[in-house]
C-alpha cells in the first residue's frame, strides 16, 4: 500500500481560483508507481471516493475525502527524461 497527497487545480462559481487536497490510496502495481513519483509530478488518477471521519486535535469532527486509486497516469513514468 501507499498513501500520498494531490492537489486539484480549479475555479469556483465567481471565477476565483481554488485548491482542493486528497488523499491518494493505492494498492499493488499502483502502489510501485506511486512510490516512483515525485512532488510536483503531474498525474491523473481515477478511483473510488471514501469519506472518512476523523477528529481534530482540539476534539472537533472532520471529514476527509480519500480516493482509492484504480488508474493512474504520470507523464514522468511515461517519459522519464521529463523534468531532467
Amino acid at each position: 500500500m501507499a498513501s500520498g497527497s494531490i492537489v486539484c487545480h480549479g475555479c469556483r462559481d465567481d471565477g476565483k481560483k481554488q485548491k482542493s487536497w486528497f488523499t491518494i490510496l493505492g494498492f499493488g502495481k499502483i502502489a510501485d508507481a506511486m512510490r516512483d513519483l515525485r512532488k510536483g509530478d503531474p498525474i491523473t488518477v481515477t478511483g473510488k471516493l471514501q469519506l472518512k471521519s476523523r477528529r481534530t486535535k482540539t476534539g472537533e469532527d472532520g471529514n476527509d475525502l480519500e480516493i482509492v486509486v484504480d488508474q493512474m497516469l504520470s507523464a514522468r513514468l511515461i517519459d522519464p527524461t521529463e523534468g531532467e
